[in-house]
């Protein structure tokens, strides 16, 4: 039978009582062990000399916390395996042990594999690039491992491999551990120069791999232990939203938090947003995980059965317009129709057309179109521009005031329908004279 140690790199009292209370409700019996993070406040030996290197003091101080724990492990368990997770981690609500043993089965079958993570931000636009292996749940790649997934919110390592790293890399200052790191890169690495951060550290000496749907997910706020994270809340959607991830399933403060995030709502402004999809399976699953969060939505599609221009089933929330699924100019007309319904039917002051994959933040829409007279000729989202010059919004998140939405609709006929929708939309506003409000609206993907 195998044994396991769980060790949380914890940043205050109030996260180390959220945890044991977490493992507690969980019925998780594993020895747990608390170990107080680095900071730059504890921290003034082992960071000499920062200023000469690439890493910020808090990225160097959460390298030094994950060595710590495994270094602590080494130290003082004899468990087979070890789990480590930063502070702000939330388990699967039911079954995880019987699901992390499922895992350890399989790993011991690939026995090339040193790590397992459990908890990460996927990496799906770089995975495609990897020649990725799948045994059931469990992946791995031959490829640059950081390419498949990237951060280290849980993970579950071989004592033997948990040694190895700790030979090399546990150390009493930076400079030690970066001389250290000189001496022993993998040949995929050897033309970086790579920073002493645990998300890079780690997966350049092991061989790892990741379990999917992951056992731990990462809650919508930062960990205490690398400040300095940029929008988490968003990275949190975009794991939910784009990976097909139920926040239900996992610890109920997470699903409580996401769900206070994605409904906050626009006071000043009425809002809506038009989510694109083709309803293939994929498109389908995606809108009902978007279904149980977000209710400000409207999903278009075409169907080609249809007898009149557009129906629309307010129950599922869901516009079916006539037509046949087109990439060019399929998506155009299928952006025209459901905003000439919403010009019709709806009451709002700024429309978002979307697609189902895009992760809408709602919070700075919101602080930009206040600072914004949405009465106006509104256009806003990621400005991109063509090779001829031509400017346009990223089609993932367009943002146009009702003005201007009439406007698009009163000059529908002098659109290019042989290009992509959204570079389409740019060129007649500028043919118009329509400038870009350039926010940072735009979903991340």
């Amino acid at each position: 039978m195998n044994t396991i140690h769980i060790v949380f790199i914890c940043g205050s009292k109030e996260r180390k009582d959220f945890q044991t209370q977490q493992m507690k409700d969980l019925h998780i019996t594993y020895p747990v062990h608390f170990m107080e993070a680095y900071t730059p406040s504890n921290s003034a030996d082992y960071l000499n000399d920062v200023a000469k290197l690439l890493e910020t003091p808090n990225e160097l101080c959460c390298f030094r916390s994950h060595i710590a724990a495994i270094h602590w492990y080494i130290q003082n368990s004899i468990c087979d395996y070890v789990i480590v997770c930063e502070d702000d981690v939330s388990f699967l609500k039911e079954n995880f042990v019987e699901r992390l043993n499922e895992v350890i089965a399989l790993w011991e079958k690939h026995t090339e594999l040193d790590y397992i993570h459990i908890g990460y931000l996927p990496n799906p636009n770089k995975r495609k690039h990897c020649s990725i292996y799948q045994d059931k749940t469990l992946f791995w790649g031959e490829n640059d491992p950081i390419q498949m997934v990237f951060g280290m919110q849980a993970y579950i390592i071989k004592r033997a491999a948990a040694k190895s790293i700790v030979d090399f890399l546990h150390k009493p200052n930076v400079l030690e551990a970066r001389n250290a790191l000189a001496n022993h890169k993998r040949p995929i690495y050897s033309k970086r120069r790579i920073k002493l951060v645990s998300d890079y550290m780690i997966p350049m000496f092991l061989n790892s791999g990741f379990v999917f749907p992951m056992l731990v997910t990462e809650m919508p706020f930062s960990t205490l232990i690398h400040k300095g994270h940029f929008h988490r809340h968003l990275f949190w959607k975009n794991l939910i939203l784009i990976n097909y991830l139920d926040p239900e399933k996992y610890y109920s403060t997470a699903a409580i938090n996401y769900n206070s995030i994605v409904n906050s709502s626009i006071k000043s402004v009425k809002t809506i947003i038009l989510r694109i999809f083709d309803n293939s399976d994929n498109d389908k699953r995606a809108r009902d995980i978007h279904r149980k969060f977000l209710n400000d939505c409207i999903y278009v599609y075409h169907n080609p059965t249809l007898t009149t221009d557009y129906r629309y089933d307010k129950e599922e929330q869901l516009l079916e317009i006539k037509g046949q699924e087109t990439e060019i100019p399929g998506m155009l007309n299928k952006t025209l129709k459901a905003i000439e319904y919403c010009l019709k039917f709806c009451e709002f002051d700024i429309l978002v057309r979307g697609h189902i994959r895009s992760v809408i933040d709602v919070d700075t829409l919101e602080e930009n179109v206040n600072l914004t007279n949405h009465d106006t000729m509104y256009y806003g989202g990621k400005k991109l521009s063509t090779n001829d010059r031509i400017e346009y919004v990223d089609g993932s998140g367009i943002a146009m005031s009702k003005t201007l939405c009439k406007q698009l609709i009163g000059h529908q006929d002098k659109l290019c329908k042989t290009i992509p929708d959204d570079i389409a939309i740019g060129k007649l506003f500028s043919e118009m004279g329509v400038k870009i409000y350039d926010s940072n609206i735009v979903p991340i993907k």
